[in-house]
């Protein structure tokens, strides 16, 4: 499970999804951003990101059941 703000220096978070998805696509991408994340749910789906979520959101449980749910074997 990779998981990564949106917002970083130089790359952003989408973009380095991508790439990660496209060398591995059975990674499990997780993004995370302390502001809005709606406007940047389909770019996100489109980029072979499991979930996209504020800050504020994640939990063990969460990121749990999001590996649970998306892993590729």
């Amino acid at each position: 499970m990779v998981i990564m703000d949106v917002r970083m220096g130089g790359i952003d978070g989408l973009e380095t999804a991508r790439r990660l998805s496209r060398e591995d696509p059975s990674r499990v991408i997780v993004l995370v951003s302390s502001g809005d994340v709606a406007p940047l749910a389909p770019e996100a789906g489109a980029s072979g990101v499991a979930a996209i979520l504020r800050k504020h959101w994640l939990t063990s449980r969460l990121l749990q059941g999001l590996w649970v749910a998306h892993r590729r074997r």
